[in-house]
């Protein structure tokens, strides 16, 4: 059974445990999908604990020693080479053959400018950062080739899912019907006020709109990142009963960090996902 359940890892050399959730029923298939929690590294005040995130306004060297902690727990079979990108609200997908662009640390390599990427590879962990926005996971449980999507309202808009599964179909012969969509933590609905340009932008973009805004005051709106995204799988084929959502919030939920709560001043979770062996 496919679900979303709290996990650790223990931090060498100390009695730290690093915090997160996991897509449990698909290690046994060769996949693993995880988020971080905020709880198990060494980040202190609004970034307490494990901020991934460099950029964010921490000093870089509490940043590098929270992602060497995620290196060192990860579990057994997971790759120990995490390939991120230069996160920018694009719909653009980078397809890996392998690691690429800059080694910003033992372990860690930075690709372009991009917020989604894909690969069949099984010597590498792919990551996104967030604090709101929706992580989305495919795996395509057939052909073994894994995606992940940086999904906020431009994202969403702009086409990010389309593109994810269209290189994933040009790249991998990826099936809908033999695919697994996992969306993380993002933020709740009632907390995700948007205004006038976001929404008309949504109305452009999203023929269902309806379904996933709700009116709100001053001629603005709530939107439904969590749907928006299901809406969007299910009209472009994938089964509805293949996707399945995270329980918590990261507004509400003070596991996760929240740009929209916090302020500038917050760091940021990461969405991985590799084959494992």
């Amino acid at each position: 059974m496919i679900k979303w359940v709290r996990a650790t890892g223990r931090v060498p050399f100390c009695s730290d445990v690093l915090d997160y959730w996991v897509l449990s029923g698909l290690q046994e298939q060769g996949f693993f999908a995880a988020f971080t929690t905020r709880f198990g590294g060494v980040s202190t005040g609004p970034y307490s604990e494990l901020n991934l995130g460099l950029g964010t306004g921490e000093p870089s060297k509490r940043v590098r020693q929270n992602r060497k902690r995620l290196l060192q727990t990860l579990p057994s079979g997971v790759p120990e080479r995490i390939q991120i990108l230069q996160q920018v609200h694009s719909s653009d997908v980078v397809v890996l053959d392998g690691v690429t662009g800059t080694q910003v640390q033992a372990g860690w390599w930075c690709g372009p400018e991009a917020d989604g990427h894909t690969t069949v590879r099984d010597d590498i962990c792919m990551g996104l950062l967030f604090a709101d926005c929706l992580p989305i996971y495919i795996i395509d449980t057939r052909s073994g080739a894994i995606g992940l999507a940086h999904g906020g309202w431009r994202g969403l808009t702009g086409g990010i899912i389309s593109s994810l599964l269209g290189c994933m179909k040009r790249h991998w012969r990826t099936r809908l019907r033999d695919c697994v969509v996992a969306l993380g933590p993002s933020i709740e609905r009632s907390a995700y006020q948007v205004d006038r340009p976001v929404l008309a932008a949504v109305k452009e973009w999203i023929p269902w709109w309806r379904e996933v805004t709700y009116p709100s005051a001053r001629g603005r709106a709530l939107l439904d990142l969590d749907e928006a995204a299901a809406a969007q799988l299910r009209c472009l084929g994938v089964d509805g009963n293949s996707i399945y959502m995270h329980p918590h919030g990261t507004y509400y939920c003070d596991d996760f960090y929240s740009h929209r709560r916090d302020g500038s001043q917050t760091g940021r979770a990461m969405a991985i996902i590799s084959r494992c062996h």
